[in-house]
């Protein structure tokens, strides 16, 4: 899994545990990437975000990958700020 983010902070939650923090600082790309345990069956994912004050630009994304780089997900987000709730389900 790979979570991007520019001029935001927050947080990414997976099935409601911490996943990843936006430390938020301004013009300043984060790219994580991280093996996420999975569930089988349905699995969410909660971003809550704030955008920094006047950002030239603002985006994540999160990407979701099995095991030989196919895409399973791809959310993109560039408001200015809220949650958000996405889900996966898994065989």
């Amino acid at each position: 899994m790979c979570t991007y983010a520019l001029n935001y902070k927050g947080e990414v939650r997976l099935n409601g545990e911490s996943f990843y923090e936006i430390k938020g600082e301004k013009d300043m790309n984060y790219n994580y990437s991280s093996y996420a345990d999975f569930k089988e069956g349905r699995n969410v994912f909660e971003v809550d975000y704030t955008a920094l004050s006047e950002p030239w630009k603002t985006e994540i994304e999160i990407k979701v990958y099995d095991d030989k780089d196919n895409t399973l997900a791809d959310w993109k987000v560039d408001d200015t700020g809220g949650r958000k709730t996405f889900e996966l389900s898994v065989d």
